[in-house]
């Protein structure tokens, strides 16, 4: 009998990991092909600038598609700087990324050296989301009142 509970165990652990596995395997992936970031809304300011960056271009198409602007939507021009701005962000941000991961995985582990990467990683965030909420703000400002009444109305639930 305790060789059979000793194999039920055995058994219940490999499929707990393996689910928990499974779970972080589909998340990742999901984060990898934008789900994860859809997940967040396009409101949401967090993220990397390289993410703020697709999520700007993606909004700025569903405003224009939601109120129904073909050629000149007020949105497209302030989402595609707002897009670049943050593409420019991204470089640097990726960067510090990649010292990060150097400085974790470094021989020797400098903690004043590693807290100085982070301290400019969170500024990177900090000022991706700044620009990030700017564009919001400048987005909304561009539409006339009718057209951000329709974009309240429909533009949400497409989310």
């Amino acid at each position: 009998m305790k060789f059979v509970d000793k194999k039920l165990s055995v058994g219940l652990l490999v499929g707990a990991l393996m689910g928990v596995g499974g779970a972080g395997l589909y998340a990742h992936a999901g984060h990898m092909d934008r789900h994860g970031m859809r997940a967040h809304g396009r409101h949401s300011t967090t993220g990397s600038p390289e993410e703020l960056a697709q999520r700007a271009r993606e909004l700025g198409e569903h405003v224009c598609a939601t109120i129904n602007a073909t050629v000149d939507c007020p949105v497209t021009a302030i989402s595609d700087e707002a897009a670049n701005d943050l593409d420019a962000m991204s470089a640097s941000f990726q960067h510090g990324q990649e010292q990060l991961h150097d400085s974790l995985t470094a021989a020797n582990f400098d903690r004043a050296g590693f807290a100085r990467i982070q301290a400019g990683q969170a500024s990177a965030i900090e000022a991706s989301a700044i620009r990030y909420m700017q564009f919001l703000a400048d987005a909304a400002a561009a539409l006339s009142p009718e057209q951000r009444q329709m974009f309240s109305r429909k533009g949400h639930a497409e989310q």
